[in-house]
């Protein structure tokens, strides 16, 4: 870190304003590919984008792989990617942002925690690694309109949580969602996926043995047991653990 930025850092940590930066400033990554701490990367050098002593940010990476690898909390107000690539390694802990606005891009975390309270995501891959954490609780809808989209937490302890999501919308491209060696991803709020003008309910083809019927639930077709006093409903429940599951079962 040069002479610069660490007396940028100084005066944003003691609250004092910094020539130029104020709050809601837009910061733009004009680097090549590298790290985000990097106080040169960015059009507001020396000062890398992280909000501190009421300095606020907006950073946008585009057509650039950027590691974000800044240990303990940290927060924007916002992060724009476009045919970019963001990856969270240690020591990075905590990053936080108000909205993510995403658009063919891949965000990669290993053994650390994104979290945006809102977001726009328009054909991007989110992967989880090794004990990491992604929380976007204000997404409802992904759509995957230039490229294909994956989203995948691989290893126990991972967690791609998004809680909020009811719609999938594709167009010719195509969209994967895998938990693998006990990774967790969460979206039981997922009622419908679209393609080409078409929907249809989810399906869960790597749902759980049943406990009805002892086999595994792949076709995606349902009927009523015997016992169930439910009312008629559409296709199978949207998962295993929902309330209708007790009525249901996949054959």
């Amino acid at each position: 870190m040069g002479t610069k930025q660490k007396a940028a850092v100084l005066m944003m940590a003691l609250g004092m304003a910094v020539p130029g930066v104020r709050a809601g400033t837009s910061s733009t990554y004009v680097g090549l590919n590298g790290n985000w701490n990097v106080g040169a990367n960015w059009s507001t050098n020396p000062v890398v984008p992280l909000n501190s002593g009421g300095t606020t940010f907006d950073a946008f990476i585009v057509g650039r792989a950027v590691t974000y690898n800044i240990s303990g909390s940290n927060a924007v107000d916002s992060l724009t990617l476009s045919g970019a690539t963001l990856t969270l390694t240690p020591p990075a802990v905590n990053f936080s942002m108000g909205l993510l606005s995403a658009t063919a891009s891949t965000i990669s975390l290993t053994g650390s925690t994104l979290t945006a309270a809102n977001a726009s995501l328009d054909s991007v891959s989110l992967l989880v690694n090794s004990s990491g954490s992604f929380s976007l609780p204000g997404l409802t809808t992904y759509a995957a309109t230039t490229a294909s989209g994956t989203f995948q937490a691989t290893a126990f302890g991972t967690h791609l949580l998004l809680p909020s999501l009811t719609k999938i919308a594709l167009s010719s491209n195509g969209f994967t969602a895998r938990a693998i060696s006990g990774g967790n991803t969460e979206f039981n709020g997922l009622t419908q996926i679209s393609s080409s003008g078409s929907s249809r309910p989810p399906t869960y083809p790597e749902a759980p043995v049943s406990s009805t019927t002892g086999r595994s639930a792949r076709s995606g077709r349902c009927r009523r047991r015997r016992s169930a006093r439910a009312p008629s409903a559409r296709g199978c429940p949207p998962h295993p653990r929902c309330p209708r599951a007790s009525r249901w079962r996949c054959i």
